[in-house]
């Protein structure tokens, strides 16, 4: 008798343990993207279409119709930080995004954060001073 009572507390704590196991890995949090931080101009001249032009070319946030990053974005910006190109409030300013990125496709995934920046940061940063998105309301 005393053989079977061990037995029965031995498969209840494995199974115990088990389901313990089972429960803190179902609520374990999913793995985070890896971010890296990214500055440069944000450009959003139309609804829906929005890239991020950095030192190592161009990023893709959102295309009208097509990818569109998670995450929290566009960034606030005053009105000194943001130049309008188009009706409504689209235009571009200078702004640094923390984000996973598809280097393949040129593409933001995720945007985890995101800060705007005075438009000289970006004007008078060799990198950057070529890139400043075009504007046809000048």
């Amino acid at each position: 008798m005393m053989m079977n009572f061990r037995k029965t507390v031995t498969l209840l704590a494995a199974s115990a343990l088990t389901i313990g196991i089972g429960a803190a890995m179902a609520s374990a949090p999913k793995s985070v993207p890896k971010t890296a931080l990214r500055c440069g101009w944000f450009d959003n001249p139309t609804p829906q279409n929005a890239s991020l032009i950095d030192r190592d070319g161009e990023w893709v946030i959102s295309v009208q119709g097509g990818h569109a990053s998670t995450g929290d974005w566009p960034p606030k910006f005053k009105p000194s930080q943001w130049v309008r190109t188009n009706a409504g409030s689209y235009g571009y300013g200078c702004a640094c995004f923390n984000v996973s990125v598809d280097k393949e496709a040129s593409q933001i995934t995720h945007i985890a954060s995101a800060y705007a920046r005075p438009l000289s940061a970006c004007r008078n940063d060799k990198a950057l001073k070529a890139s400043e998105p075009y504007n046809p309301l000048k």
